[in-house]
């Protein structure tokens, strides 16, 4: 019996093993010190049972002959019996006790169903009567192999309640006469039940005989006509489609009436039910109404919904193919991002869900952003000195001669105060520019090109003065505020390598406001108008970065894109205007830039210029012999509004909606290039107007292109989906660039420098052959998108349906939430 005893000294972990070893000695209930419980699985489905076991201990550990109870602490979940059985009754954690004594254990069981792979036991419809009972309708969910789902919870919903309501169980309720769609749903499975309410024959009940109009209108009268209206000391009440209506007129035959249009919902234009009832019983007759606007654009047009109101609801031939944007109209990014939810309608199936857009693609550097806001606050809180009080600080010399430059330390907080001093020696002095080139031999220890670089920097000088320089009058004049600052007759390009170092090298070139105020309001001042730029910094042939001739490729677009900025601070500031706005006048740099494009390469403005005449920029990189000379033209443009575009619905043509974002830079420029191609009989006069016209921002491009904000946004962002898409029908030449071949731009860049033609495209540019994706939608279907930037869009593409049909686009906030005011739409028809 010792032997035994000791034998029993086991863990609990052996407690099945034990079961049947157990010490004969005579302890009783009160030695009960443990109960231990085990279970061979703690997961049961609901339906199936599960065996627990379970032993008492005494304090050394030794099993006890005593009985051991068994009870469920959560009865609703499971049962179970004297010898430990339980049987699983629905999902959720059941707590099972044993015990011996005063001494108890408890065994936790999750009680968990397979998923539900269909739904039985529901009626493909169900027809109820008015007055009349409810009805209960109690689906059986079935798992993968057709076996019955216990305690399954479903969800019901209906998509008219003022038809028929449903509980939580499943009661359905008949309200009024009409149909209504149930849903019922368990875990990832729903189904849909139509429910059609009549009503309840009745020898008493009125008679409708006739309702006209046809087709019924919120707001304007309806005229029924019967017999037994009157029946009854409280007048009849009258519903269309479950939603009372206003009783105008009333007499036994004759009803008048009216369904206010305050508070309705957006509907798709269906049949309805009219709905007479008196104390004696409920009459019906069939109706149609519409709610939403009808709207049927021709083939190759758009509609254009300019307020929230308008854009809320629309419906459309169900046929067509269309090509939708939703629009955020604020004005400048301060006035926040929308989220907006779109609802198509087919009247067919179930919805789908869209998915949205989440891959922002590579950020540009910022630099030069930032530092173009910088400068505009400067000139914000200074006032110009009057004419003749500002002397000249930095002395022009012959060519040759040596002259002392301050160059503003764009690294530091405030670089008007602060600056770096170098000399410069004059290389190339013209009618219009002079250049200067830092004499500084050796910077941070490594060596310049100091000195040797004078035959390339002539050639500069004179293509600036014979080609960019006359476009910067269709902008203004770069020397209106000469007489006021160092009166030399010339704008004075500084070359230097300490430009190589600040900003960490991201800034090319750069004008800052500084220079058009006197030394004493800004230290590092030059008094004069002025640009600095790079320089190379490799004595090494060919076009790796560095080299003169990369230098050569990069630095005259640059030139051209900062004496716009030159042109534009100078004619602002005599003129006491506030500087333009960052977006707008980064659009009008990077105009420059084309321009200089279009000069270089002999392009028409309205000639639809495509891939093939820009293409030398890319291939002289790759030492083309064809291409040598060519310089950068397009290439900024085309990548910023690909960044743009492969974002539209995170990103805004009004500044960086992202941090470190500059893909404003091009969509800025393609949206003044749109006002630009539709708006101007001249181009010069447009943009000599914009600069000095005394507006600035997004009144500026209205009053120059002749269109609200709203209009000229929904028309560009339908342009950048279509241009140059041949699988996109379009007449409406609004809608379309007749300047660039925008799809055949990035279907080039794609083929040359991207995914298009095998490659990597590591600089996550052009990766396909068009940036903008739309979300296709078929059928039935649901898109949402949060915070979208003011100018910012998206883009929907809306496939053909059933000839006949209609189809009802549906806008809201987030959850059917009121619409953002702000918020804009246009449907082009492209089918």
């Amino acid at each position: 019996m010792r032997s035994l005893h000791r034998s029993c000294k086991l863990g609990v972990a052996a407690l099945v093993a034990m079961l049947g070893c157990r010490d004969e000695r005579p302890l009783g209930l009160r030695d009960v010190k443990q109960v231990a419980v085990v279970a061979l699985a703690d997961t049961v489905r609901p339906g199936q049972t599960a065996a627990l076991a379970a032993v008492a201990l005494n304090i050394t550990g030794d099993l006890l002959d005593v009985p051991v109870l068994w009870r469920s602490l959560t009865p609703a979940l499971a049962s179970v019996d004297a010898d430990g059985t339980v049987l699983a009754l629905a999902p959720g954690i059941a707590t099972i006790r044993a015990t011996a004594g005063s001494v108890f254990a408890d065994q936790r069981l999750f009680l968990v169903n397979p998923p539900t792979a269909a739904l039985a036991d529901l009626p493909d419809s169900l027809i109820l009567t008015l007055p009349g009972p409810s009805v209960r309708v109690t689906p059986s969910p079935l798992d993968a192999l057709g076996a019955s789902i216990i305690g399954a919870p479903s969800h019901w919903a209906t998509d008219a309640a003022r038809i028929a309501v449903v509980s939580a169980d499943g009661i359905i309720t008949p309200i009024a006469i009409g149909r209504a769609v149930l849903t019922v749903q368990v875990d990832a499975v729903s189904r849909t039940m139509p429910v059609r309410v009549t009503p309840t024959p009745s020898a008493t009940a009125p008679v409708v005989t006739d309702v006209s109009p046809l087709l019924i209108h919120p707001g304007e009268p309806i005229t029924i006509r019967g017999s037994g209206f009157t029946p009854g000391s409280n007048g009849p009440s009258v519903l269309l489609d479950g939603r009372a209506l206003l009783v105008t007129s009333l007499s036994d035959t004759l009803i008048t009436a009216v369904l206010a249009p305050a508070g309705l919902p957006c509907l798709p234009t269906s049949d309805v039910f009219l709905q007479v009832t008196t104390e004696g019983g409920i009459a019906a007759q069939k109706a149609r109404l519409q709610v939403a606007p009808q709207r049927n654009p021709a083939a190759g047009t758009a509609e254009l919904f300019l307020s929230a109101a308008a854009a809320g609801c629309v419906e459309l031939p169900g046929e067509g193919h269309y090509i939708v944007t939703v629009v955020n109209a604020g004005r400048a990014l301060g006035s926040g991002g929308i989220s907006t939810q779109v609802e198509g309608l087919a009247g067919v199936g179930a919805p789908s869900v869209l998915a949205g857009l989440t891959a922002v693609g590579g950020l540009a550097g910022s630099a030069h952003a930032s530092l173009l806001e910088q400068s505009r606050a400067q000139v914000q809180t200074l006032q110009l000195a009057p004419s003749g009080t500002a002397r000249p600080a930095l002395q022009l010399p012959a060519a040759g001669g040596i002259t002392a430059v301050r160059i503003p330390d764009l690294d530091a907080a405030n670089f008007c105060a602060s600056f770096r001093p170098i000399d410069a020696r004059v290389v190339y002095l013209g009618s219009k520019i002079a250049i200067v080139e830092d004499t500084t031999t050796v910077l941070g220890g490594v060596p310049t090109l100091a000195g040797t670089m004078d035959a390339a920097i002539a050639a500069l000088g004179a293509e600036v003065e014979s080609v960019i320089w006359p476009l910067l009058a269709r902008f203004g004049d770069p020397l209106v505020m000469d007489s006021r600052l160092d009166a030399n007759g010339r704008v004075v390009i500084v070359l230097s390598p300490v430009m190589n170092q600040l900003r960490n090298g991201e800034v090319l070139g750069a004008v800052v406001s500084c220079d058009f105020f006197p030394r004493a309001q800004l230290p590092s001042s030059n008094v004069g108008e002025m640009l600095y730029l790079q320089v190379p910094t490799s004595t090494a042939a060919g076009m790796a970065p560095g080299t003169l001739e990369r230098w050569r490729h990069e630095i005259r677009g640059t030139i051209a894109h900062e004496l716009k900025h030159v042109v534009s601070f100078a004619e602002r500031i005599v003129r006491g205007q506030l500087p333009e706005e960052s977006w707008l006048e980064e659009a009008g740099a990077l105009h420059a830039e084309e321009l200089y494009a279009r000069a270089v390469l002999g392009l028409s403005p309205t000639g639809n210029t495509g891939y093939a005449a820009i293409r030398c920029e890319v291939l002289v990189l790759e030492g083309a012999g064809g291409c040598l000379g060519t310089p950068r033209l397009m290439r900024p443009h085309a990548e910023e509004l690909w960044r743009f575009l492969a974002a539209s619905q995170l990103r805004s043509p009004l500044g960086p909606s992202i941090s470190g974002d500059r893909s404003y830079y091009g969509s800025a420029w393609s949206l003044l290039r749109w006002a630009l191609d539709h708006a101007a009989t001249s181009e010069a006069a447009f943009t000599t107007a914009m600069t000095n016209g005394g507006l600035s921002g997004v009144a500026n491009l209205e009053a120059r292109a002749g269109r609200n904000w709203d209009d000229m946004l929904l028309r560009w962002s339908l342009a950048l989906a279509t241009d140059g898409r041949a699988d996109l029908s379009v007449t409406d030449p609004t809608l379309r660039f007749p300047s660039w071949d925008v799809a055949s731009l990035f279907a080039g860049f794609c083929a040359d420098l991207g995914s298009c033609a095998g490659g990597s495209a590591s600089s996550g540019l052009f990766t396909r052959e068009h940036p903008l994706q739309a979300r296709v939608a078929v059928g039935n279907f649901t898109y949402s998108t949060a915070n979208l930037p003011p100018g910012g869009f998206s883009v929907i593409d809306i496939a053909p349906g059933n000839a006949g049909t209609r189809r009802l686009l549906r806008l809201s906030g987030p959850n059917g939430t009121a619409l953002n005011p702000n918020v804009r739409l246009a449907v082009l028809r492209v089918q």
